[in-house]
């Protein structure tokens, strides 16, 4: 079925899980999506913001600023990058006026850079802010507990998945830390076109909101060759975490391998397995209670925790003293080279 029968379809019957599939072969054109994000994320025309004024004294203003600079460089006419670059900030920042109890976090501009390449700012703010309070909500606490709590899946699923290349990252001293980047940003920063950074986020707006861990283990994995091998160091390593996207990886088969794993071997079904994983009440999309301000996603299929096990599995001390993967100064630093480029 097109993508276009579908949406006729979705505008009938108000059912999104034909709609949330198809986003493997992603969303289409810039109206297309437009409409599907609309629907996904349960955005009302009658809702749009008639005037954005950001305002400078925000207290992550100029944050975002610098952040934008380093943004959009696709872009080569200077007049045309220098007004995008502003609209990035004054959708942002509006985000945050809008949301005063959350914290800009670095990579949402990535995300925010997206959403503009197919939306004018008034729909940019309210597709960024539904995000904001659902899918990425963990990423804009006041602490990063919500954060460590994505993170701490990494390295299980990875063991199941291929375990010689876990047990080598363990030996040279690295932990899910390292994959920081790719989980804030959904792909975006590392992704090589603004098409290949599109195509990861229809997915994971359309997927459960864990599902950039199972594509970032399915990156490691048809990647393995370039960790193990004896040349192999702390740079080496380095190195191939940043490139994981580039020389030829096939966004369709990594989604569709995406999905494959996650039927194989669903969150919940790795919580139960696994009890070194630990998580964070930040990490509120993992809360079978949580109210999510759209449709929580059923694909590729709807999986919850059991309130027992999720109850089980919350460290009893503040989040970020507690869970595996704690950030420390140097795993922060290294999770945001490529941030900072």
């Amino acid at each position: 079925m097109s993508l276009d029968a579908i949406l006729q379809e979705v505008n009938q019957t108000h059912e999104l899980t034909e709609l949330r599939k198809f986003s493997v072969n992603g969303y289409g054109t810039s109206k297309q999506h437009r409409t599907v994000y609309r629907l996904l994320l349960n955005i009302s025309r009658t809702n749009y913001p008639s005037h954005l004024s950001p305002s400078p004294s925000n207290p992550f203003y100029q944050q975002i600023k610098k952040d934008s600079i380093r943004s959009l460089k696709e872009i080569k006419s200077p007049e045309l990058k220098e007004l995008k670059r502003q609209q990035l900030v004054n959708v942002i920042v509006s985000v945050f006026d809008r949301n005063p109890d959350l914290s800009y976090t670095q990579g949402f501009h990535d995300i925010a850079s997206l959403v503009l390449s197919f939306s004018k700012e008034p729909l940019a703010v309210l597709i960024l802010e539904a995000l904001a309070l659902g899918h990425l909500r963990p990423f804009l606490s006041h602490d990063l507990g919500g954060v460590s709590s994505i993170l701490n899946f990494i390295f299980p699923l990875l063991k199941l998945v291929d375990k010689e290349l876990h047990r080598l990252l363990l030996i040279n001293g690295f932990d899910s830390s390292l994959a920081t980047s790719y989980i804030l940003t959904y792909f975006s920063h590392n992704a090589s076109t603004t098409e290949e950074g599109l195509r990861y986020l229809d997915f994971f707006i359309a997927s459960h909101p864990l599902m950039p861990v199972y594509s970032l283990v399915v990156l490691l994995h048809k990647r393995r060759d370039t960790f193990i091998n004896d040349d192999v160091d702390e740079g080496t390593i380095m190195q191939a975490f940043g490139n994981l996207l580039n020389d030829g990886i096939n966004p369709d088969d990594v989604i569709q391998c995406s999905v494959d794993l996650f039927n194989q071997m669903p969150p919940s079904k790795l919580l139960a397995r696994d009890k070194t994983i630990k998580i964070s009440k930040e990490c509120t999309f993992l809360n079978p209670e949580n109210k999510f301000p759209y449709q929580y996603s059923n694909f590729p299929h709807l999986d919850k925790f059991p309130m027992r096990l999720y109850k089980s599995r919350i460290g009893e001390s503040k989040p970020n003293f507690v869970i595996q993967g704690l950030f420390t100064a140097l795993a922060v630093a290294l999770a945001f080279r490529f941030l900072l480029e």
